[in-house]
């Protein structure tokens, strides 16, 4: 029995993990907090890194723009689906002289697939390391040290005095008698780790692609393909397809979410049906789970006898939907409690009866601006709380009230519990979702009804948090005409530019679309983030005509030489020979 626990300890744990960093890897910034500030302040001994607050700003607008929603109608394609693909497999397992060939080509897929989702998590799991072992900042008492990446030291000052320490550790590390050619290698790992590079691929003389990428990821997503040579080489080793499913399950909720707790519901409750149909009244789920050896389902093997627990990458990713939807939630309402109320200036106003026109003044709420609720864990590892409102609540992550989130992760593992009770009791594979789509549900909007956030939950809209105001922007854009987009839009100057006329008459719109901002934009921001090529030597036959080419050389050697002349007398300063200019 003793071991039996310990085999379901492993498998929830094994369900947890992703579940709980995926959901808070999702967060963005609400519509209920405004733009997000940068991480450090422009203060004294603050390391002001332009080039990496650009990039959190913009991670957070294309963790944005990756996410996938959920609708209504996926509560209805996901079982349909679901049951199309399992039945097509179940028959060719059946009706296959070998069904280890389909778990052979399965394999492969996997692996392919798998080699994205689980560089992600490498890649931020080195990020995490990485901060944890070379903070931007971190104290020791009262004093506080700051990285001065440009410098390679630490920089603290207090009551006027500057200190410098040249040990790349922090905290207690930093005593450590470390050597400085030690000290020298280990600034360069940290500059290197934390940079980015250039991934370029010419066909035919031409770029086909460029990138810039960073160093973590290209690290993050190098080590995923090695794992996924050996997982192909070792077959089907059970840590193994565990590391691709911890991957996948990682990824799918990190991007993956539903656009309100309704669609969420609506959801849970169709594929709870689906679970029990499938399980229950068919073979189909148990045969594919127990025949197949593909990273679908997390296993671990038990302690005492032959035999492994398993647990199907459904059970952990549909549930971990609605929490993560629920931490979102949290998030949302922690923003909204910040918001506070202000007299906006004066509108003016007309009267109709007399005329006259007027002020009155119109009550507005201010939200509070966004601070990165992800990352900067080794900022808050490594500094004390005393001094999170002392210049350093733009390093250290914010921390928040997550009553639905740990309400919703209750639940869900009162639902597992029930799950290895009854397994083990029944000795029959059971439905996990039987168990966790009640105990996950009944958690949240329990919780909300004892609050009474009924019908707050129920408004809720993850859509209208993300995507309204730029959908609304960009369709106004699309809408209003080319002289209606503002100047500075436009790149032209503070005044608006005129329509392009001809003699038949205006332009037509379709003609200057080319023109439109969100082009010029994409453009110069590609432009930006890619590094400048190489500045080629200038020809001057192709443009220049020969005879002038010749005279102008011929004047440019004439008068470098008389320099050289004047140069070579007696109580003239030597400045060498010049070379003769060539074009």
């Amino acid at each position: 029995m003793f071991s039996l626990l310990i085999t379901y300890l492993a498998l929830l744990g094994a369900a947890l993990l992703p579940i709980y960093t995926g959901a808070h890897a999702s967060l963005t910034r609400p519509a209920s907090a405004a733009e997000a500030v940068p991480r450090l302040k422009s203060g004294r001994g603050a390391e002001r890194d332009s080039d990496s607050e650009d990039e959190d700003a913009g991670s957070d607008e294309r963790a944005r723009s990756s996410k996938v929603s959920l609708t209504l109608a996926d509560a209805v394609w996901f079982p349909l689906l679901g049951g199309i693909l399992l039945l097509t497999i179940y028959l060719l397992i059946r009706y296959m002289d070998d069904p280890a060939l389909l778990s052979r080509i399965l394999n492969v897929y996997f692996a392919v697939v798998g080699t994205s989702t689980l560089g992600s998590l490498l890649a931020d799991a080195l990020a995490l390391s990485v901060s944890l072992l070379f903070p931007r900042c971190w104290s020791a008492g009262p004093t506080v040290w700051y990285a001065s990446r440009g410098d390679h030291h630490y920089v603290s000052e207090s009551k006027g005095w500057q200190t410098t320490s040249a040990s790349p550790l922090p905290g207690r590390l930093s005593k450590l008698p470390l050597t400085a050619l030690l000290c020298r290698r280990l600034w360069a790992l940290r500059t290197t780790l934390d940079g980015h590079g250039l991934l370029r691929i010419d066909v035919a003389g031409k770029a086909l692609v460029r990138a810039v990428l960073p160093v973590k990821e290209v690290l993050g997503f190098g080590a995923a393909m090695g794992l996924a040579v050996l997982y192909l080489c070792l077959g089907s080793q059970w840590w193994l397809m565990n590391a691709f499913a911890l991957g996948s399950s990682y990824t799918v909720l990190e991007i993956l979410t539903p656009k309100t707790f309704k669609i969420g519901t609506a959801v849970l409750a169709s594929l709870f049906c689906y679970d029990i149909y499938m399980v229950f009244y068919t073979p189909l789920m148990s045969t594919v789970a127990q025949t197949l050896d593909v990273p679908i389902k997390f296993v671990v093997p038990r302690t005492s006898g032959p035999g492994s627990a398993m647990l199907g990458l459904g059970d952990v990713v549909l549930p971990g939907m609605m929490i993560a939807l629920a931490l979102k939630f949290d998030l949302h309402r922690f923003y909204l409690r910040k918001q506070t109320k202000r007299m906006s200036p004066s509108v003016p106003a007309t009267d109709e009866s007399d005329g006259q026109v007027g002020s009155e003044p119109r009550l507005e709420m201010v939200k509070a601006p966004y601070h990165q609720a992800t990352g900067g864990w080794g900022e808050w590892v490594w500094t004390s709380s005393d001094h999170a409102g002392h210049g350093l609540r733009h390093v250290l992550p914010e921390t928040f009230p997550k009553p639905y989130f740990h309400a919703s992760l209750v639940g869900y593992v009162l639902g597992m519990m029930v799950t290895f009770g009854i397994l083990t009791y029944t000795h029959h594979p059971q439905p996990a979702l039987l168990y966790l789509v009640p105990g996950v549900l009944l958690a949240v909007w329990g919780t909300a009804w004892v609050k009474g956030d009924v019908k707050e939950m129920w408004d809720y809209s993850e859509l209208t948090e993300e995507a309204t105001d730029d959908r609304s922007e960009n369709e106004s854009k699309a809408a209003a005409p080319l002289d209606a987009v503002p100047s500075k839009e436009r790149g032209s100057g503070s005044q608006p530019a005129s329509r392009p006329t001809s003699s038949s008459g205006p332009v037509q719109p379709e003609k200057v679309s080319r023109r439109w901002p969100d082009q010029k934009l994409f453009a110069v921001l590609l432009s930006f983030r890619t590094p400048p090529a190489p500045r080629k030597r200038p020809t001057t036959s192709a443009t220049l005509d020969p005879h002038i080419v010749e005279d102008i050389r011929d004047a440019l050697n004439s008068d470098m030489e008389l320099r050289r002349r004047r140069a070579s007398k007696p109580g003239s300063p030597r400045t060498g020979s010049p070379n003769k200019l060539r074009l």
